[in-house]
């Protein structure tokens, strides 16, 4: 799907980590071993993407947290 592969693409750019060693159900912070600006960043780089805006009390933990996000606001 177009959109999981765009934020593996964004998690991957941010976190130097190869696409393919990406699970959707990674931890940003625990697998990925992500700091909050880490995240941050990346939470930023998803909403110009795809147009969309996170309230800043957003909770993101897992990649699949950032796909859920984009797929609330899509549409």
């Amino acid at each position: 799907m177009e959109i999981e592969q765009k934020i593996l693409e964004i998690v991957s750019e941010h976190l130097s980590v190869p696409k393919d060693r990406i699970s959707l159900d990674d931890d940003l912070f625990l697998d990925l071993d992500a700091d909050s600006l880490d995240v941050w960043e990346i939470v930023v780089t998803v909403e110009d993407s795809f147009g969309i805006s996170v309230a800043d009390e957003t909770e993101v933990y897992k990649v699949n947290d950032l796909i859920e996000l984009v797929k609330s606001q899509a549409g």
